[in-house]
């Protein structure tokens, strides 16, 4: 019995030591099994400029590590020391969010495993800046604004410059400035920019302050325009100046005296005009007014008021067929040699001036004339005109206005056509339409009764109207170099006629009542013909 009861006791205190040496390995696989060093390198984390090394407490199985301010921690990549044969979740090899403590589980042989819990702080940052200082065009619809201010920024000081006009008075900025940061007056917050406004920006350790000063000023206006020239109540009614850049022009009615009227002025924001609206002028002659910018910078304007058929209304009709020309002639050095804003015209090449009006306009081939405008017709007591240019194409309708016009010479143009109204100009005596692209001419030239000489050489006509049988005075008529082939017989009528050229055309036959006209035949008239050109018999 008692060697039963020994054998018992023997065998349950074998079980004990077995038992107590287990837990033993456990508690020493355990311990076997653990993370060994936790670190977040620059090389695997673009956001870090150098290694960080985290604090790992064993006993608490937890892992600290502090990163630099600013850094951003919701996609960082560990790198992650295990113990021999150990592995770990989540693995090391891929990022993480690291904005709240993270679990990672690590596992041994026999199941053993420990947990430790990762917790990533970051530091304060020190940064306390204004990056970023800007009034935008959407925030401030009522500022006048013509686009978003940015400001300039020297050092802490941020300079801001506003076109004139700018109502500086309640404006909502716009501001960025470091992370973490703070700033008074709070970013978005309207304030009065009239005087300096400092701004303090508190940096997220909360120590660290700079104030900042933002400055800003309103350009002068830099605009020195005459905006309206007007007259009021003469003869009852109120009139409105023309403006074409610095030149001002307005036709006031016949029989208005110009010696004292008052103009009626409007000009730029802030600026000035010499002599000032309201001040009675003479404007018998060209005036000139300047208009002064609230930043000193100046402009002349040359004002033209003048009266129907008047030397002010030629100058008008001049002005604008210069104006007109100067834009198409971009392509060539010369031009009229006009001064707009000479308070005459007495200098202006080409121009005659008689008895208070324009009488005689002549250009020159050298200077390209590419329009004739209408008003060209309202020229009333023009005389002569000679617009040579090698680039008019067309004559205006209104070239029969001219009624005193005795000479008018559009040779050497690129002209295809006469208008009819030509037939009125009942003085003129002399035309010339040589060197043209002249197809047809107009019946009405035969209504040119003081008509003496009609050049219409080097141009394509293939007929000749049978009205030129009334230009009774007509002397010399120059059709040659074209493309006729028959002459109409009334010209035989023409007895006053003593030149005849019809050199180098088609025809090869000439009626005998022309012929009738040649001092070969008893006439007066020389006439010039192609060698194999003959008289009808």
């Amino acid at each position: 019995m008692k060697k039963q009861l020994l054998f018992f006791w023997a065998l349950i205190f074998g079980i004990l030591l077995s038992s107590c040496n287990s837990d033993d390995n456990f508690n020493e696989q355990q311990e076997l099994v653990k993370i060994v060093s936790f670190s977040f390198l620059a090389s695997n984390n673009d956001d870090l400029q150098q290694d960080v090394i985290a604090i790992i407490d064993e006993a608490n199985k937890t892992i600290k590590a502090t990163l630099p301010a600013n850094t951003p921690v919701s996609f960082l990549k560990p790198t992650i020391e295990l113990s021999q044969g150990a592995s770990v979740l989540p693995g090391g090899n891929f990022p993480e969010n690291f904005t709240n403590p993270l679990v990672y589980k690590v596992f041994g042989d026999n199941f053993s495993e420990s947990e430790y819990t990762v917790i990533v702080a970051v530091e304060d940052s020190t940064e306390g800046e204004i990056n970023n200082f800007v009034f935008r065009l959407n925030e401030n619809p009522n500022a006048n604004l013509d686009e978003d201010i940015s400001g300039e920024f020297d050092g802490t000081t941020i300079a801001l410059v506003f076109n004139s006009g700018t109502d500086i008075s309640a404006l909502t900025p716009n501001i960025v400035i470091s992370r973490g940061a703070t700033i008074s007056p709070g970013n978005g917050v309207k304030q009065d920019f009239t005087n300096p406004v400092e701004y303090t920006v508190t940096a997220q350790d909360g120590v660290t302050n700079t104030v900042y000063t933002v400055i800003s000023k309103i350009l002068d206006n830099d605009e020195k325009e005459i905006t309206s020239f007007k007259f009021s109540n003469i003869g009852g009614n109120n009139y409105t100046a023309t403006i074409d850049g610095n030149d001002i022009e307005l036709e006031l009615p016949e029989g208005t005296d110009l010696s004292s009227l008052n103009p009626m002025i409007e000009i730029s924001d802030n600026a000035v005009v010499v002599p000032q609206s309201g001040v009675t002028q003479n404007f018998n002659n060209i005036l000139q007014y300047e208009v002064t910018a609230e930043n000193g910078d100046t402009q002349v304007f040359t004002v033209n008021v003048y009266t129907k058929n008047s030397l002010g209304s030629d100058r008008a009709v001049l002005t604008q067929l210069y104006k007109t020309n100067k834009i198409q002639d971009n392509l060539f050095n010369g031009y009229l040699n006009w001064d707009l804003d000479a308070p005459s015209m007495n200098d202006w090449v080409g121009v005659t001036i008689e008895d208070g009006r324009v009488t005689g306009l002549i250009t020159g081939l050298s200077i390209r004339i590419y329009i004739l405008p209408p008003s060209i017709g309202d020229l009333s007591a023009l005389k002569t005109l000679n617009i040579g240019s090698v680039a008019l194409k067309e004559i205006p309708k209104e070239i029969g206005n001219l009624k005193e016009l005795i000479l008018l010479d559009l040779s050497f143009n690129l002209i295809e056509s006469i208008p009819k109204e030509i037939g009125s100009l009942s003085k003129l005596s002399f035309l010339y339409l040589s060197r043209n692209k002249l197809e047809t001419l107009p019946s009405e030239l035969g209504n040119l009764s003081k008509l003496r000489l009609l050049s219409l050489s080097t141009n394509k006509l293939k007929i000749v109207p049978s009205e030129l049988r009334n230009l009774g005075d007509l002397f010399s008529l120059d059709l040659s170099d074209n493309q006729i082939n028959e002459l109409p017989r009334e010209l035989g009528e023409l007895t006053n006629l003593r030149n005849l050229d019809m050199d180098e055309n088609p025809i090869s036959v000439i009626p005998r009542e022309i012929c009738a006209l040649s001092e070969d035949n008893g006439g007066n008239t020389k006439i010039k013909l192609d060698e194999e050109d003959i008289c009808e018999e």
